[in-house]
């Protein structure tokens, strides 16, 4: 539209040469699309379209159409009527008795011995009013219309227009009429094409309106009525019509409290039956002052790049590279046995890759991985290529450096709203060159398929993908991003949306496409790598202490020294410790009654609020150490994750804290111990994933188990050894620490938390039983050792004591030699 209404406005200038002036049109004709418009093939539409543009007398009207790419005539008719309407609005609204700005409606009341119009406008003749159709020009005996059924009664005799009962009912109803009030016309053309909707907290529960300026009253649906708990209804003397003329059928009123910007409100709110989206009316506009134009240049265009974000993206820009060590071995392993339960949803998934070009089928390839296929929530399987077994050891470090969480939030400078994006599948958008595709081969019951794509599981991943996305958001200013994970802001609305708008435009030209389900735009502050994030700057995320906060009073001496165990760790950080742990110190002496007294709870509750307020939670920082604690108790487990400077001493980054559930509980202790890392290895993932870490547990016969570089012991019991499996997706080294150095984690796993099952989602993490080589590796099969332990003296005499009572004694032949 721009390039067509500069050609048709590009008169001959005075003094201009005709050649000259027909080159300048010439190169503005290139540009107006003549023949590749939607309306090329209607000339006469494409001129009237044009027209409506240049002949415009309101500038407003001309800037609306001037926006839009190549408009076909209907719309471009409606965004002319809209902004002529709006213009005629903003009049309205700027005459001197104008007193709100936000005055979008006027509720009129007519009533019944109010002047009724005349339903026929030619002359009247002396005839009286047909009482059957309202014609002056006959009498009711002579109407043709005497037999025919009212469409408002459904008696017969006359017709709608002059029924009776209509009339009288009409005479009371309240009538809306609309008024609009923008600030300026510069989103009108997005009006006609987007709803607006407006989040609000009623009676708890959080409920999306549509905003509606030709709506007076907020409206709900019975169905949504019943999600906000069935509210006492009131009978309503309303009457609704939509634009149509059908009448809407009330359920009733009733108040709610609305919750909006810290402040409680009992407002009216109309409910209707039938199925329809929440409705926020002008009476509720009003009494909350919501600002409609920030509403409006915020939430459309929000909505408008929303629409195009479900499926994958596919980065073309940039192609991934996987840069193997000069004495690189191929190995090839041999598909894995797959559940049979499994196997139908390994099937689907494969051929959904490749049918997304994310698997190619080979025939032939020296690499190759095993795949382990893993159940998600929502039931279906995903496969992982198990790359720890063949290229992630022989990769060459990408240098790339992963940003702290203290060199992002440097970057945001006075913002006041923040909006989230989160890649929906990441590493999967960004395109292999050839050559790494032919080292991610995964070998499966279907055969070879290499990756086309970049996969998870691949120990480079990380920094690749963090290469490519500050290629994306390079130049643009309060836009940070740690992987997958985008953080937007703006000192103002205005300069957040613009920003906004530049991340989504270089997504676009990169290819990635983001998750609308998992984003979050325009709050005033979200969880952000373990912070909360707002204008007034960083905080810990409350759910990373707790554990700590939540911790119930000691019930016992024993929970009285993992109590103590705890807050002795943290005791530097607390003023007068000794002091403030004297009731509960005296209960751990010898020869102590238990009593706990107002002395010990005011005791506990003081600790449990210093160390809940003053242990520090320092930022998770990639170039200092990362440490990983856990312990196990009978009936509990317990991980703190931390960090060690460079004078040794370790601060936590994080708590988490977990109740085992009556099967866990029947575990050995070894198992327990086992289950504790892999709790604190699913807590603290998003930390864990991608990094080196040391592993520390006080159960020494764990670090041969779970020693990642050495083989697993064959003779090991089956569930540890699907741990130690899963275990290999991780960088680490394990540490033995003596439980009485350990109390860190050891007094979160001995306090009894409540059981929360969000820590660790069991489905989500099921693996493949055990490698195929390890299968074979099996030293001896079951029979040959009972065989053998038959032949052997000893041995049968071990087996009978074992079967009846061992003796008290021996006699030396019995000994071993």
């Amino acid at each position: 539209m721009t390039s067509t209404y500069d050609f048709y406005s590009c008169y001959q200038k005075s003094g201009q040469p005709f050649a000259e002036w027909k080159a300048e049109l010439c190169e503005k004709l290139r540009h107006c699309a003549f023949t590749t418009s939607a309306l090329h093939r209607r000339p006469q539409d494409r001129a009237l379209r044009d027209m409506y543009a240049i002949g415009a007398n309101s500038n407003k009207v001309r800037q609306a159409l001037l926006k839009e790419q190549d408009p076909d005539l209907e719309t471009t008719e409606k965004i002319t009527q809209l902004a002529e309407r709006l213009e005629e609005d903003v009049r309205h609204f700027s005459a001197p008795n104008n007193h709100n700005d936000y005055s979008v409606a006027k509720l009129h009341n007519r009533q019944r011995h109010q002047k009724q119009p005349d339903h026929n406008s030619f002359k009247k003749d002396n005839y009286k009013a047909c009482e059957t159709c309202g014609s002056n020009k006959h009498l009711r005996s002579k109407c043709k219309y005497r037999e025919f059924i009212c469409n408002f009664c459904k008696r017969s005799g006359h017709l709608e227009r002059i029924c009776r009962q209509r009339n009288e009912k009409q005479n009371s109803t309240k009538h809306i009429t609309t008024i609009f009030k923008l600030n300026n016309l510069d989103r009108i053309e997005q009006l006609n094409n987007y709803s607006c909707t407006v989040p609000l907290k009623v009676n708890d529960h959080d409920i999306d309106f549509e905003l509606d300026t030709g709506t007076f009253n907020t409206i709900i649906s019975i169905y949504d009525w019943y999600k906000l708990g069935s509210p006492t209804i009131h009978p309503s003397q309303l009457e609704l019509k939509c634009y149509s003329g059908a009448r809407i059928k009330i359920k009733g009123e009733c108040y709610v409290t609305v919750q909006y910007q810290n402040k409680n409100f009992q407002l009216l709110m109309i409910i209707v039956n039938g199925k329809s989206e929440p409705l926020l009316g002008l009476k509720w506009i009003n009494i909350l002052q919501l600002d409609l134009n920030s509403l409006i240049h915020t939430r459309i265009p929000i909505e408008h790049h929303i629409n195009k974000a479900y499926d994958l993206g596919h980065c073309t820009k940039v192609q991934a590279h996987i840069q193997l060590k000069s004495d690189a071995i191929p190995k090839f392993f041999k598909p894995r046995p797959i559940p049979f339960a499994y196997l139908t949803g390994v099937k689907e998934e494969i051929e959904r890759n490749v049918n997304a070009g994310i698997l190619e089928r080979i025939d032939a390839s020296p690499w190759a991985a095993p795949i382990v296929p893993i159940k998600k929530p929502n039931g279906k399987i995903r496969i992982c290529g198990d790359f720890k077994v063949t290229i992630n050891a022989q990769i060459l470090v990408d240098q790339h450096p992963i940003p702290s969480i203290d060199e992002l939030l440097s970057r945001l400078n006075n913002g006041e709203k923040f909006t989230k994006l989160d890649l929906s599948d990441a590493y999967l958008q960004v395109e292999l060159d050839e050559q790494s595709k032919s080292l991610v081969v995964i070998n499966t019951p279907l055969g070879l398929f290499r990756y086309n794509r970049m996969p998870f599981g691949i120990s480079n991943a990380p920094a690749i993908f963090q290469r490519i996305i500050d290629q994306v958001i390079a130049g643009i200013s309060n836009s940070i991003a740690y992987l997958d994970d985008i953080l937007i802001t703006g000192k103002n609305e205005e300069e957040h949306l613009q920003t906004l708008e530049m991340v989504l435009k270089r997504l676009s030209e990169f290819g990635f496409t983001y998750n609308p389900e998992k984003c979050l735009f325009f709050q005033d502050e979200v969880s952000y790598l373990g912070f909360i994030i707002d204008k007034n700057g960083k905080r810990p995320d409350p759910s990373r202490v707790e554990a700590i906060i939540h911790m119930p009073a000691p019930k016992n001496v024993k929970e009285i020294e993992a109590f103590i165990g705890k807050i002795n760790y943290y005791g530097k950080f607390i003023s007068n410790f000794s002091h403030k742990c004297k009731p509960l110190n005296e209960l751990r002496k010898k020869n102590t009654r238990w009593v706990w007294t107002k002395e010990c709870q005011s005791s506990f509750e003081c600790l449990l609020h210093e160390i809940s307020k003053t242990t520090t939670l320092v930022h998770c920082d990639h170039r200092l150490p990362l440490i990983l604690a856990t312990d196990a108790s009978n009936y509990g487990l317990g991980a703190v994750l931390l960090h060690r400077y460079s004078d040794g001493s370790e601060k936590p980054i994080a708590h988490a804290s977990k109740t085992l559930k009556n099967t866990e509980r029947n575990y050995s202790q070894i198992e327990k111990e086992a289950l504790s890392i892999i709790f604190g290895i699913k807590k603290f993932h998003q930390y864990l994933a991608g990094r080196t870490f040391e592993l520390v547990t006080d159960h020494k016969p764990l670090l041969s188990i779970f020693n990642p570089t050495k083989g697993i012991p064959v003779t090991t019991a089956n569930r540890l050894q699907r741990w130690a499996i899963y275990l290999m997706g991780y960088n680490y080294s394990i540490r033995y620490k003596p439980t009485k150095l350990h109390g860190n984690a050891d007094a979160l796993s001995r306090l009894r938390i409540p059981y929360n099952n969000s820590f660790i989602d069991s489905d989500a993490i099921q693996i493949n039983y055990i490698q195929q080589h390890l299968i074979e590796q099996w030293p001896l099969k079951p029979e040959e050792i009972a065989k053998a332990t038959t032949n052997d003296d000893i041995l049968k005499q071990v087996r009978h004591f074992t079967l009846t009572n061992w003796p008290s004694s021996f006699s030396k032949s019995t000994n071993p030699k």
